[in-house]
């Protein structure tokens, strides 16, 4: 959060303000002290170092011009803006010497304050910050849960899973567009930046999903509404303004048509790709082809990362954490940019492997790597290595032999995908674990196997269908997931102690 003062000896004015903010920058920034004069600033600016200040020239005690004079030199890094309702020349140039960063003459336009913001927050220096309370560590744990966008865009699970994401993020749509952006700076937009972004787009009707890795920024809008040009345009406009901020190369933008189901979400990327590859020169369409290549190697990487942890494969999760170490800092260089990705990968680990091992939010997890992650002074392999070892040890501790988390989440992905050709392994692979920690935790459970469970699942599914239809014992079993009748028929007669066609013959009878 970049953190603001403001000082104005009109209560009416700091009032205004900080309705402003507090609405347009929910998470991007926060008024962390409002003064009534330029001494009350200057006090407080030494002991509450804001990032930017905001404030009046006429002013009580202090005017403004001095009290800017004093916060330069006491903190030179904090961008001043002022506000006030005398516009002479005069002021305005000794501002400027004094480096103050902007000047606004009230009255002023909502969206000259707008503009004049974004300005500044593109020039800040905190697109790499690590989260430093438990405020800033949520709103970066919702920053990374966009990784929804690369599943979209990359085709990475089913219509269904996705539709279950997008409903946990309370999008209900499945009618959207897609925007794709590439362009150097994209490199330091860190999560206030995204969030930023965000900000341009979002409107009562309009959900936004927006993530960017490498030089690639992707944003998926849903609205069952139709998006107007002139909204869209403005938001491109705004959001290519703040990249410029970050770096002066071109931006380039490409959107896709209105969709209306989830399994065209990879098209619509692709689509929107398009335009990037069609109007620009060969090189620039060569990189962004590479680059988006690069982006699907990194998710794909972090996938396995996951998955070798889940199995508690040390050997292979140190190898693909090297490949993927090397991938990004061939992209972010050393230094606090690729430590930034680096903190953002464990902590899009962590949201998943929560999720997966049903640990509670409320363990305290988060903030023990938050604590990891805070050192600013660790190398980047420093502060991948431990961020690793301890989501490790979150996995060992969690995956008790009997797992019961694993067992519920086995046995309902077998009730829901048991007419599918099924194994041991294929379920351990869509739960992210070995399929020989599978099998132990439902011996464990003391009850039946995984074979026995899933035979179970299938003969009951059969048993509705000879209630329910007409169809032959054959082609039951093949709808229920036995790839031989015959081997069906062994099995029904064992649990049942009657064969599948007297099962249906008594049924089809009583109906008659």
């Amino acid at each position: 959060m970049v953190r603001l003062m403001i000082a104005d000896d009109e209560e009416y004015e700091r009032t205004y303000l900080s309705r402003f903010i507090e609405e347009h920058y929910p998470d991007v920034i926060s008024i962390v002290y409002t003064a009534r004069d330029g001494a009350e600033l200057v006090e407080k600016a030494a002991e509450l170092r804001p990032d930017l200040i905001l404030m009046d020239i006429r002013m009580p005690r202090m005017d403004g011009l001095e009290a800017a004079a004093q916060l330069k030199q006491m903190l030179p890094r904090t961008e001043i803006v002022i506000i006030s309702a005398y516009g002479q020349f005069s002021y305005a140039r000794r501002a400027i010497q004094l480096g103050v960063k902007d000047f606004l003459v009230k009255p002023y336009r909502s969206e000259e304050l707008t503009d004049t913001l974004n300005g500044l927050l593109a020039g800040l220096d905190i697109t790499t910050s690590v989260p430093k309370d438990e405020q800033d560590l949520l709103r970066f744990m919702e920053n990374t849960s966009d990784d929804l966008v690369w599943d979209l865009a990359f085709e990475r699970k089913s219509e269904s899973s996705l539709e279950r994401q997008l409903f946990a993020r309370g999008i209900q749509s499945s009618t959207f567009k897609c925007l794709t952006f590439y362009h150097e700076g994209i490199l330091r937009l860190g999560h206030t930046g995204r969030a930023i972004i965000r900000h341009f787009f979002e409107k009562p009707a309009l959900r936004v999903c927006v993530n960017d890795l490498m030089c690639l920024l992707v944003i998926y809008l849903f609205s069952d509404e139709e998006i107007t040009y002139s909204e869209m345009n403005t938001a491109i406009r705004k959001t290519k303004e703040y990249l410029t901020g970050l770096d002066s190369a071109p931006v380039y933008c490409g959107v896709s048509g209105v969709y209306t189901g989830l399994s065209d979400a990879g098209q619509a990327f692709r689509e929107a790709s398009a335009y990037i590859e069609n109007y620009s020169n060969a090189g620039i369409r060569e990189y962004y082809r590479h680059i988006t290549e690069d982006v699907r190697s990194a998710c794909d990487g972090e996938q396995r990362i996951r998955f070798f942890i889940l199995n508690r494969n040390h050997a292979q999760l140190l190898e693909c954490a090297s490949q993927q170490s090397t991938l990004l800092r061939s992209y972010y260089g050393e230094g606090e940019g690729l430590s930034h990705v680096l903190r953002r990968l464990l902590f899009t680990l962590l949201r998943h492997l929560t999720a997966q091992m049903e640990i509670s939010p409320d363990s305290g997890i988060s903030e023990q790597l938050l604590r990891l992650c805070a050192d600013e002074s660790e190398d980047s392999e420093t502060l991948l290595e431990n961020g690793l070892r301890f989501l490790e040890q979150q996995a060992v501790q969690s995956q008790t032999p009997g797992n019961p988390q694993i067992v519920r989440k086995a046995r309902a992905y077998l009730e829901e995908h048991y007419s599918e050709p099924l194994g041991l392994r294929e379920v351990a692979d869509a739960l992210g674990v070995s399929s020989g920690y599978l099998s132990k935790c439902f011996k464990a459970q003391g009850g039946d196997s995984f074979t026995e469970y899933l035979t179970d699942v299938r003969i009951e599914a059969a048993k509705r269908l000879m209630r329910d239809t007409d169809s032959s014992i054959s082609d039951i079993s093949y709808a229920v997931g036995f790839s031989d009748p015959g081997y069906f028929s062994k099995c029904f007669r064992k649990r049942e102690n009657l064969s599948p066609s007297d099962y249906a013959t008594f049924f089809r009878n009583e109906k008659e």
